[in-house]
């Protein structure tokens, strides 16, 4: 079975290397997130927008060295199901940023891909806020 946990924990690490320069700013570098997300890619944000992988691939590479004084950790998670070779998870994604912290609720749907780095792509992400934080 692929390993999702270490996925979701190294393309958020990936993720905050990115945001803080950490990385050289190369299409080379971004590969990693490129390589990861299935052409079918979509992610519903915790304010509800659905937006597709392409759109968010953009974004994401545009925001390079924009978190310098962030911080992201993954929280809680947990194999749901597997149906064939798609796998629901679900994972608490936490970001410190500018002294404010937040939190959000995330179940993400992986397709079983042995040529990706932990055997599965992102197929599609739902995030919720998580209240009172």
């Amino acid at each position: 079975m692929p390993d999702f946990e270490r996925e979701i924990n190294e393309l958020h690490a990936f993720f905050m290397n990115w945001f803080q320069a950490k990385l050289p700013k190369t299409r080379e570098a971004y590969a990693r997130f490129e390589q990861v997300t299935h052409p079918d890619f979509h992610i519903v944000g915790p304010n509800g927008v659905l937006t597709a992988g392409s759109t968010l691939k953009e974004s994401i590479y545009e925001q390079y060295n924009q978190r310098g004084d962030a911080r992201l950790w993954i929280k809680n998670y947990q194999h749901r199901a597997q149906h064939g070779d798609l796998h629901i998870v679900t994972y608490e994604e936490w970001q410190e940023n500018g002294g404010k912290t937040t939190a959000r609720l995330s179940t993400a749907v992986f397709i079983e891909d042995a040529a990706a780095p932990n055997g599965a792509q992102w197929l599609h992400v739902h995030e919720t806020w998580i209240e009172g934080v």
